[in-house]
């Protein structure tokens, strides 16, 4: 990152792969806050930028966000999309993980940690021809 002031105006340079890291630890449960340091100047000024992320119902309020162009608004529609598929599927992996395990520990006779037991067999329907 680098900072540059001139007078009122400040301006901020990250390298896409710093931008990307960023959106990256903002869309984290938890790490909404993020603190970027750097020292930049002939005097050896240290500039602190805190940035924070709001969901935009949070942040807009009644108000309507500004107009960003057709294409970024599709480009920021299909990234959120994206990103709530790639959440949907590793729930759903987790899940097969949860039931996987359960099987393995049933079928070797190994006793099933409880929420475990509950979790898969609210979830599993009942067989009649089990135990």
């Amino acid at each position: 990152m680098n900072v540059k002031v001139q007078g009122p105006y400040i301006e901020v340079t990250l390298s896409r792969r710093n931008l990307i890291a960023l959106l990256g630890k903002l869309d984290r449960p938890g790490e909404a806050i993020r603190t970027l340091t750097r020292m930049a100047g002939d005097e050896g000024e240290r500039y602190v930028l805190t940035v924070i992320a709001e969901e935009d119902e949070q942040h807009y309020g009644e108000r309507t966000p500004g107009y960003m162009g057709a294409d970024l608004e599709e480009q920021i529609a299909a990234d959120r999309a994206r990103r709530e598929e790639e959440l949907r599927q590793q729930a759903i992996a987790q899940q097969h993980a949860k039931i996987d395990l359960y099987a393995d520990l049933k079928k070797k006779g190994e006793p099933i940690p409880e929420d475990l037991r509950r979790e898969v067999e609210e979830a599993l329907p009942s067989s009649s021809d089990d135990d």
